[in-house]
Parts: C-alpha cells; structure tokens; sequence
C-alpha cells in the first residue's frame, strides 16, 4: 500500500464560487475512477497539495481519506491544472484505482551518470524519449526508470528500451524493444560562414512576403467559370 496519505473534505463550492474557495487557501479537485459512480467534488489545503506533489508525482499510489467516510481510497494524481497565466496550480484530478487489476501509466525515465564520449568531447547526448508507457497493477507502479550513461563510449552508442530493467508483472506498451531512448551524436561546429547575414536575412523576408502576396493575388483570382458567366 501507499507510503503517501492525505486526507481531503468534501466540496460544496462550485463553478463561480471556486475562485472564492481558492482565496480561502483551500485547492478545489476531483476524485473519478472505475470504483466511483459519479465524480467526486473535494477539496484540499494548499499546503496538503504542496507536500503531495513533492512526493509523490503521478506515479506514486496515495491513500487518500475523505472526512466524513470510513474507508480510505486508493488514488494517483492524474491531472494538475495550472493557471496560464501565474502558472499557479488551479485544479486537481485524482484517479481512484481498483488495487486488482492493470492499469495504463506514463513512467519517467531518469538518466544518471556520465557518458564518456561526452565527457571526453568526443560527441554530445540526445535524448529521445524521457517516459514510458506501461500496464501494471496499482500497488507495483515504478517510480521510475534508472538508466547509467557509462556505456556511451562513442560517436554512435546508444541505448533502448531493452537495456532498462523493467520490474516483474511490468508490461510495455506501444513500443519495440530495439526503440532509441539515448544516443552520442557527433558534435556540429558551427562557423560563421553557416550564419546567414543581416543582408541574406532581409532578403528571405522579402521573398516570403512576396510569395504571400502572390499566393493572396491568385486565390483572389476569379476562376475561368465565373469569367465565362459574367
């Protein structure tokens, strides 16, 4: 079972009067999930959502308490809203699982260490993907995936989906095991000759106006049709 426990009040403020909730310091948010008949309205303390995103992620179980009820309900953070414009966390979705059967999640995956070929100036590192999608069951979730760079020797090494070390009961989903995670690309110098300059600059611009215009003047053009039946 989850390490992770908070505990969340039922939410009676809805639609307008949730900015009212938000400057009270409270974080409206919703439970949902195969075992919940209809969304569940909460609510949290600010603080209570601060500490869970530093420890959990949405990967982690959490059990969360509802006052009110007996039993405690096992639950991911599923969805962080934030604000466009102040990026500040504005709504919650947690996603209730049944701890019997698979589910479909997005596991980070963390590189460590170094690679020689980039510390020796030899390349430079390209990462591909950073997560995994997999099928597990609720209470064998991995926080993560650990993959060491000490391999990547030279212009050219690489490492896949095969060389992680996926945990028992855990089943990828949507990709091959040869699929790239990180490669050594060589190292691109670029001189000044490969710079456009101010003059090459100014004369693209112009040729991209004056395709735009010509473009604009043949859709404006009356078709061969409407001339004939004018």
């Amino acid at each position: 079972m989850a390490d992770i426990e908070i505990t969340v009040q039922k939410r009676t403020a809805l639609k307008k009067q949730v900015n009212a909730l938000r400057n009270e310091g409270f974080l409206p948010a919703n439970i949902y999930g195969p075992l919940v008949e209809a969304s569940l309205a909460v609510q949290m303390e600010k603080s209570v959502f601060k500490d869970l995103y530093q420890k959990s992620g949405k990967s982690d179980l959490v059990t969360l308490t509802v006052e009110g009820e007996t039993e405690t309900r096992p639950v991911l953070l599923y969805g962080v809203q934030r604000d466009p414009v102040s990026d500040e966390v504005i709504h919650v979705d947690l996603y209730q699982v049944d701890l019997t059967k698979k589910i479909d999640v997005e596991i980070p995956i963390n590189l460590f260490g170094e690679a020689p070929a980039v510390t020796n100036k030899l390349g430079e590192l390209l990462q591909l993907l950073d997560s995994l999608k997999v099928r597990v069951l609720p209470t064998n979730i991995p926080r993560a995936f650990e993959l060491s760079l000490e391999s990547l020797e030279q212009v050219g090494d690489a490492l896949t989906i095969g060389d992680l070390t996926m945990p028992d009961g855990v089943e990828v989903l949507d990709i091959q095991p040869e699929e790239l995670i990180v490669k050594v690309d060589a190292i691109v110098e670029v001189t000044a000759e490969d710079l456009a300059t101010p003059e090459e600059t100014e004369a693209l611009a112009q040729k991209v106006a004056d395709d735009a215009e010509e473009k604009e003047a043949g859709e404006n053009k009356p078709s061969d049709a409407e001339t004939a039946s004018e």
